[in-house]
């Protein structure tokens, strides 16, 4: 496996090297567009409205509008210049508790693996932040962006999790919504209590599966083999009111539970 990414980690004088992977894969169905009337999977070309030509890779260059319809060129050699320590380094500044980070801002996960050089160090931080259970706050430049980052143990190795700047979380009040608004009765947050104590258990994410992934690709091999695919309707239970909708789905958990 290729990695994405080779610096090193550095919190006050100590340094780190190490290789940074995806921690996650995706297994969604990739699908391509197709000339609905023979096939053909449909190419997208980078086309030049002032040439009128198509154009290629080598001719490509990044550019910043800095005014309207004003550009200046940027090109690798210019993002390597760029003179912040963060471009070859995961710079840590903080430590902090895990739970005082709201989960909106978690963005993407990465295995932090050590250079052969760095294992005692690496080993160390590891195991102070089990120790501490703390987490390391620090920055890294990862594709031409200065990205806020923590640092946790996970299993026996560090993960890094990129995180959203604060400015990047849409502000409730932009949505005109205040949930005060709504009235409740004694009633009817007592069931609804009720109902999650009674769906409340263990995490385990393998317990969890895609449902929806699994039925397309039936769905696919009897669309390649001709066979008829027939649509399944549940039938839901309908409630005339939201304290009706809490009793039957309460029903429903504690037999849920009972088998």
């Amino acid at each position: 496996m290729r990695a994405i990414w080779e610096g090193s980690i550095s919190f006050g004088l100590v340094n780190i090297p190490i290789k940074l992977y995806s921690a996650v894969q995706k297994k969604e169905l990739k699908f391509r567009y197709l000339h609905k009337s023979c096939k053909t999977p449909l190419q997208y070309l980078k086309f030049c409205p002032n040439c009128k030509r198509e154009v290629g890779a080598d001719e490509i260059a990044f550019g910043y509008e800095y005014e309207k319809d004003k550009f200046v060129l940027l090109d690798d050699s210019d993002f390597s210049k760029v003179p912040i320590k963060t471009t070859k380094t995961i710079d840590i500044f903080n430590f902090i508790k895990l739970e005082e980070i709201d989960p909106i801002y978690f963005e993407k996960a990465y295995y932090l693996i050590p250079k052969e050089e760095s294992l005692k160090a690496y080993a160390l931080l590891q195991q102070a932040l089990n120790f501490t259970n703390k987490v390391a706050i620090g920055k890294v430049v990862l594709r031409k962006k200065e990205k806020l980052v923590a640092i946790r143990p996970y299993s026996r190795a560090l993960l890094m999790e990129t995180l959203y700047y604060h400015d990047e979380i849409r502000s409730l009040e932009s949505f005109n919504f205040n949930p005060i608004d709504a009235e409740l009765r004694d009633e009817e947050l007592k069931m609804a209590i009720e109902l999650i104590n009674a769906l409340t258990i263990k995490f385990e994410p393998e317990s969890y599966k895609d449902n929806y992934r699994e039925a397309l690709l039936d769905l696919i091999a009897a669309k390649i083999e001709g066979r008829e695919v027939k649509e399944i309707k549940e039938e839901v239970e309908k409630a005339k009111d939201l304290m009706e909708a809490l009793k039957i789905s309460v029903e429903l958990a504690k037999k849920k539970d009972a088998h």
